[in-house]
């Protein structure tokens, strides 16, 4: 018997899916796959608490595979990583806030986000843009004016967003399809430097 685990141990050490074909691992086997593979946890049954917290250590992901986790280790998976939070049946708002608050790009990790949640996460990184299903006009040129390449990622974007953009760095013209003169222009006064990246676009056509 002591023969046969000290094999099963020596086997999930080399190769943790291996505890998918052991029939009853002992918990020492089973701690033994999670340590080397957190996501191991997704072959046990009978999940104890010491295995579920071994798991979460190393990865937050693995609470998708962990059974009925307590608010600590939802907590827990979030604080590791905001995305974790996608895993969490029915999170809070509280929980939704914190995730947003630590990475603005948990948003995409949310499902039906508030336009309060869209528009702190855009303030936090007009990156997160690209993250929004059906972003508003208004909270495009927030991003804009938080990032001005963002507006490369903007489908159809305003004169208004066009002009954001290039006040904010002349080097964004470059993002810009039919750019008016007065675009190029001001692109230039704002960055000497873009009239370079206008003269080549213009050589591309």
């Amino acid at each position: 018997m002591q023969n046969e685990i000290a094999q099963q141990i020596e086997a999930v050490k080399n190769n943790a899916a291996q505890l998918e074909f052991i029939e009853n691992p002992t918990e020492q086997v089973i701690l033994e796959a999670i340590n080397n593979r957190s996501w191991a946890i997704r072959f046990v049954k009978n999940q104890t608490e010491q295995m579920k917290w071994l798991a979460l250590q190393d990865d937050a992901h693995t609470l998708w595979f962990i059974e009925n986790p307590t608010d600590e280790m939802k907590w827990a998976a979030i604080n590791k990583n905001s995305c974790a939070i996608k895993y969490i049946e029915n999170p809070t708002e509280e929980m939704k806030w914190a995730a947003i608050n630590k990475t603005s790009g948990a948003i995409r990790c949310i499902e039906n986000p508030t336009e309060e949640m869209k528009w702190a996460a855009i303030k936090k990184d007009g990156w997160t843009i690209r993250m929004i299903e059906n972003p508003t006009q208004d909270m495009q040129l927030e991003a804009i004016k938080q990032n001005c390449f963002v507006i490369g990622h903007i489908e159809k974007p305003t004169d208004e967003m066009k002009w954001a953009a290039i006040n904010q760095s002349g080097y964004a013209i470059y993002l810009i399809e039919n750019p008016t003169q007065a675009m190029e222009q001001a692109a230039a006064v704002n960055m000497p430097c873009a009239i370079d990246l206008i003269e080549n676009r213009v050589q591309q056509k």
